[in-house]
């Protein structure tokens, strides 16, 4: 019989159970179609991209506090290619200990990844503006660099621990035949 105490801190290794974390892998598309496609032909329902990325990381956050064991990845792609931009290695510590002084009650490390997001989402874009507005997006690539953070991320876990993770790819470039086979092979991967 479990006791409720032992329920709340969680899942115990020691009596065999396994413990499980979560990992949700964020792809963003930010392709120059990303923008114009957020202009909807009603001017009332239309969003801004800064508005786009608000909701993105408003769900990452609840995402975050939904559960303790819940961990997130976002990786920005675009037509001249994608990378991983959270979390990012030697930038969390100085981050955190920026923010101590500016967070004023709020929870450090939402504060700490909506800053990297935000800077890095700036970055971005002003880099894939010089690229061809006809160029596809480097999505299979993204996913690829998605699948290898989460094998990464399954190995680093502590002994016992089950971690599930999953991808959430939020593009609005359209679906090019190019992309087809090699999205299909990360899917076939991802299996």
């Amino acid at each position: 019989m479990h006791n409720a105490g032992s329920m709340a801190a969680g899942p115990e290794t020691s009596s065999g159970v396994q413990r499980e974390a979560n990992l949700l892998v964020t792809l963003l598309d930010l392709s120059d179609s990303f923008s114009r496609s957020l202009q909807l032909e009603n001017p009332a329902q239309q969003l801004s991209v800064a508005q786009c990325l608000d909701n993105v990381t408003t769900f990452l956050n609840s995402y975050l506090l939904l559960q303790q064991t819940n961990s997130v990845g976002v990786c920005l792609c675009h037509q001249g290619g994608s990378r991983m931009v959270y979390p990012v290695a030697g930038r969390e510590e100085a981050g955190l200990q920026e923010t101590e002084e500016t967070t004023s009650g709020k929870y450090e490390p939402l504060v700490h990844m909506n800053r990297v997001l935000t800077e890095e989402i700036r970055k971005t874009v002003t880099e894939t503006a010089s690229h061809p507005v006809h160029s596809t997006s480097a999505l299979s690539g993204a996913l690829s660099k998605c699948l290898c953070y989460i094998q990464r991320r399954c190995r680093e876990a502590p002994l016992g621990t089950k971690v599930n993770s999953r991808i959430l790819v939020i593009m609005s470039s359209q679906d090019t035949a190019s992309q087809y086979v090699p999205v299909m092979n990360c899917i076939f991967a991802a299996q």
